[in-house]
């Protein structure tokens, strides 16, 4: 999972998970205090920002799994995805020679694989029957 650990746009507002779980703990660490739990519009406020903080992270830990089901439905690595993501390029790290890379795609991965493979097998089917009905053609002449 990709959190976010560093700020990005989200419709409009800057979201940064590291901050929210701060806040988050810092509202946890009060609501742990007996002496809230007297002033009610107090509690009341910081429950409400408690499951504010909570529903944002949960936004992010989503949309991490969103980025990681993507990345793995389309077989892409899931860490470039959120480089590509946050703008980051991998600053520091030089490229690997072109004789140490992998060949060039496109490659199966996924369900694009499984479709293959099911069509593989089914054509391996056809060539096979065709070639039994071909022996006994031949069986025949003789």
């Amino acid at each position: 999972m990709l959190p976010s650990v560093t700020k990005s746009r989200i419709c409009g507002a800057i979201f940064d998970a590291p901050t929210l779980r701060t806040q988050l703990a810092e509202i946890e660490t009060k609501i742990g205090d007996p002496s809230v739990w007297t002033d009610q519009e107090k509690s009341q406020q910081l429950m409400r920002q408690r499951k504010r903080l909570e529903s944002s992270l949960a936004m992010d830990t989503d949309l991490a799994r969103r980025v990681d089901d993507i990345a793995a439905y389309f077989g892409e690595n899931g860490g470039r995805v959120a480089d590509v993501s946050t703008g980051k390029k991998g600053h520091g790290i030089a490229p690997a020679p072109p004789e140490e890379l992998p060949p060039a795609g496109p490659y199966l991965v996924g369900r694009s694989a499984l479709k293959a493979r099911d069509t593989l097998l089914a054509l391996r089917e056809l060539i096979d029957q065709t070639i039994a009905e071909i022996d006994l053609y031949e069986q025949r002449r003789d």
